[in-house]
């Protein structure tokens, strides 16, 4: 029995009993709340006043965050910071009635988000690259859009951090390269609340999810969120369910400590959809239904479970002197199972280009991954000119990564994608025939200092010495050593208006990694560079940020020229662009926000792919604005009505660059209505009907993906 079948029922135990025990605290909290005589938290005394409790600070003005905790793991006014850091805030999130983390993305400029029907097959890319999704600041290993469990009820923020941000993120394989994109978890208030809502849609979508928030006494609360969704799809036969969970305590260990404890639970059934070769969907000769199947519709669902369970101290040494300490266990499970076309052993017969051979495979994985991080921030000068807030930290990560694959090579049959009602048994499901069992482990050291000189001079300057344990079993066993710098600096050149300069290096281990030689790989690497224009006007309800940047990617594993299913490390690839992130809110009835990215992304240096080459999926232009007003007064107080536009320039699908879509324009339209306790909204996906494709990720294959068609979703909310 291989490694992934072993570890099965003892991790399926574990699920479980997860499972159960967060069923049982949220009808704890359930019945705590809706109890005539439930306890309220006293005024006195409470863990949700005091700065013991670092954690990101709640949005000021909306669609407008001041300040962030992932950039730093200080809270730190976000105009005051070396680098590009984007927020799209709770606010946002409310009143564009956003359901999945994609939706959120695409208001960052320069972001190019993975659909949710690609969850375990590509991660969002940030400025050219791929970016890593951290819950709370800490990693959960693997193709990270697993972690997304579909819905944004357990979401208070989202944080885009812009580039490497080796010094003070890791875990797992290394660090991020593109860009972190922090989704920050609602935490415990101090007063008790209850949300429940429900959702209707097309598509047969129909869901429900709740927020319960309550006090216990005067040091500890809870708060419990949950959702559900089912769905089918305007493609065929694709339907999926979601599930997840997730519960939070808080509470105060005396005047100056504070812990925190969260249990996240999802899961995640849906039918794998694989894409529409490109070369015929985006032929109108063909006449290809946009909206068919790619493969058997009997084919057994994906599964994919997830268990993220979280614990925080805080402690206050002195009004100088603070420390935390986290602890995460992060349990994934998924099988993975498809009918696909695979272009490079059964190329289609140029007599008969709508006829396309199917294979089946399966793709069991584990991952069981143990972090441990710990860090001292110290103020030093506090009212002199000089100030210092240094940071010291230590992160140690233990990841075990089980991966078994079996693709059956015997076709299951021939489908003709121009006749519709073609369709294939799935048939018996594969043998596993290829099994790999990593381990990765990471200590790591980080020192940083913060220096304000004045009003109008900030230093950051970081340090990251990290030693990293790969062993990919049978291919080898390799230990390396990193260190990872970060410099910036921001100056005040008056009327809210900051210059700022920011390097930062970054590094990862090369998954999958297959050399002529037993020589291991080198760690790829990445450098940035970035410089720009802040923009913070508290008094016009105004923050912007304009950026240039140079971010560069080597060592990146490409195809060896002389050796067969062989690779060589001389792949580099760089990205260069202009951004520009505007928000606006000059009162409480008008809120805007613009993100527009101009990025030349290309190959560099490489010995199979054309120099020159666009990175796949990355448009040379792209942009988003969005827009808002809430009626205040009158008759219908209480309507809030939304209008966005996202637009992007031509996307490559593939390396090499073999086919391309068009540009596209969709507009998005969202009514919120607010009477007493009850809040009706009605959000509308593509407004005005839109067909056209965008790029997909299957095994890397030129294929596609309709854009959704006009969806209309309906939500009722009660708040009493």
């Amino acid at each position: 029995m291989h490694p992934v079948s072993e570890r099965l029922p003892r991790r399926g135990a574990r699920r479980a009993t997860a499972r159960w025990a967060l069923v049982a605290l949220a009808a704890l909290v359930a019945g705590a709340v809706f109890a005539d005589d439930a306890p309220r938290a006293a005024d006195d005394d409470r863990v949700f006043e005091d700065d013991i409790e670092v954690a990101a600070p709640a949005d000021d003005d909306g669609w407008i965050a001041r300040a962030s905790e992932s950039a730093t793991r200080t809270t730190t006014p976000i105009h005051e910071l070396p680098q590009s850091v984007q927020v799209v805030t709770q606010r946002l999130l409310e009143d564009q009635q956003i359901r999945t983390l994609d939706e959120a993305l695409v208001n960052v400029s320069g972001v190019q988000p993975a659909r949710p029907e690609e969850q375990l097959l590509q991660q969002p890319i940030v400025r050219g690259f791929p970016a890593e999704v951290y819950v709370d600041g800490l990693q959960a290993f693997g193709l990270t859009p697993v972690v997304d469990a579909g819905s944004m009820v357990h979401v208070e923020r989202v944080e885009v951090l812009k580039g490497p941000n080796s010094t003070l993120f890791g875990g797992g394989i290394g660090a991020p390269l593109g860009g972190v994109i922090n989704v920050v978890n609602k935490r415990p208030l101090p007063t008790a609340h209850q949300r429940v809502g429900v959702q209707l849609g097309e598509f047969d979508t129909y869901g429900a999810f709740f927020d319960l928030n309550q006090p216990l006494g005067r040091r500890v609360a809870v708060r419990v969120t949950g959702a559900f969704e089912d769905a089918d799809s305007a493609i065929d036969a694709v339907t999926s369910r979601k599930r997840s969970l997730v519960a939070t305590l808080a509470a105060r260990l005396g005047r100056a400590t504070a812990l925190r404890v969260r249990a996240q639970l999802s899961e995640v059934d849906n039918l794998e959809y694989v894409g529409l070769p490109a070369a015929i969907a985006l032929d109108d000769r063909f006449g290809i239904d946009p909206f068919r199947f790619s493969g058997a519709t009997d084919a057994p669902l994906t599964e994919i479970d997830n268990l993220l369970v979280t614990a925080r101290l805080d402690h206050r040494f002195s009004a100088a002197l603070k420390g935390v300490v986290e602890a995460r266990y992060y349990d994934s499970h998924f099988d993975e199972f498809s009918s696909f076309p695979f272009f490079a052993f059964f190329p289609p017969d140029p007599a008969q280009p709508t006829v396309y051979t199917l294979i089946r495979g399966q793709l069991p994985t584990e991952v069981a991954q143990h972090t441990l991080s710990g860090r001292l921030t110290w103020t030093l000068g506090e009212g002199r000119r000089v100030q210092h807030r240094l940071l010291v930290g230590v992160e140690v990560d233990d990841t075990d990564y089980d991966v078994a694959s079996g693709f059956d090579f015997n076709p299951i049959g021939q489908i003709d994608y121009a006749d519709p009602d073609a369709d294939l048994p799935f048939g018996p499901i594969p043998t596993l025939n290829n099994v790999q069992s990593d381990t990765y482990e990471t200590i790591a050291f980080t020192v940083q200092d913060q220096i304000a000189i004045g009003d109008r001079v900030d230093l950051l300057a970081g340090l990251r010495v990290t030693r990293l344990g790969v062993e990919q079993r049978p291919s080898f066993d390799e230990t390396y050593d990193e260190v990872t710098p970060r410099l910036g600096v921001s100056v005040d050149v008056g009327r809210g208006l900051r210059a700022f300069a920011g390097y930062a290096e970054g590094f990862r281990a090369v998954l999958f990694f297959f050399g002529a030689n037993a020589t291991p790989p080198e760690p790829e690497g990445a450098e940035h560079l970035e410089i720009g224009l802040k923009l913070d006007r508290p008094d016009l309800g105004l923050q912007g940020t304009l950026a240039l940047y140079d971010l560069t990617r080597f060592n990146v594993a490409t195809p060896d020229p002389n050796v067969p299913f062989a690779q060589v490390q001389t792949g580099e690839q760089r990205s260069r662009g202009v951004e520009l992130d505007l928000a606006w809110s000059p009162s409480k009835a008008w809120s805007l926000r613009l993100a527009y990215a101009y990025a030349d992304a290309e190959i560099v240096d490489d010995n199979a792919l054309p120099i020159g080459d666009r990175l796949p999926r990355v448009p040379e232009h792209s942009g988003r604005v969005a827009l808002r007003y809430q009626v205040q007064t009158g008759p219908l107080t209480g309507l809030g009505v939304g209008l966005g536009l996202r637009a992007t320039s031509a996307r490559d699908i593939t390396l090499p660059n073999i086919d391309r879509v068009d540009g596209d324009a969709l507009a998005d339209l969202q009514l919120h209505y607010a009477r007493g306790s009850l809040q009706l909204g009605l959000s509308v996906i593509n407004l005005t009907d839109e067909a056209f494709y965008e790029p997909y990720q299957y095994l890397a294959q030129s294929v596609v993906i309709p854009t959704r068609p006009r969806t209309l979703t309906a939500t009722l909310r009660w708040w009493p």
